[in-house]
């Protein structure tokens, strides 16, 4: 819920916030976990056009604690 609520109350434009959020909110069912950011980047990174550019980031959420998946 407070992931859709800073999507929306900064109206930032991102692809899949519900998918996201839904992520989130099971990580968070199951207990612990650690997310680590694995790269940023923006558009403005690979062309010289810095005037509209769009971000991407590819992350990953890892368990901590325990065996289980």
């Amino acid at each position: 819920e407070a992931f859709l609520r800073v999507v929306r109350d900064r109206q930032i434009s991102t692809c899949g916030p519900l998918p996201v959020a839904i992520a989130l909110h099971f990580c968070r069912a199951r207990g612990p976990h650690r997310p680590e950011l694995l790269r940023y980047y923006t558009s403005g990174d690979v062309i010289p056009d810095r005037n509209a550019v769009v971000g991407y980031a590819s992350a990953v959420i890892r368990r901590t604690g325990g065996n289980a998946p």
